[in-house]
């Protein structure tokens, strides 16, 4: 991305990697999910409706 950084301040990312959970229409879900190797994702998508 060179040195423009409005992408990474748009969706509030202060480093990488970063993990986001974004639904089918490109709606942030969640803009701080942890790790998919941390046992709070799966609890996290189990919550949501209609999984």
């Amino acid at each position: 991305m060179g040195g423009d950084k409005s992408f990474m301040e748009a969706i509030r990312c202060k480093g990488i990697p970063r993990f986001m959970l974004i639904d089918q229409d490109g709606k942030f879900l969640n803009a701080n999910m942890p790790r998919p190797s941390d046992g709070k994702t799966l609890e996290i998508l189990n919550a949501l409706p209609g999984l």
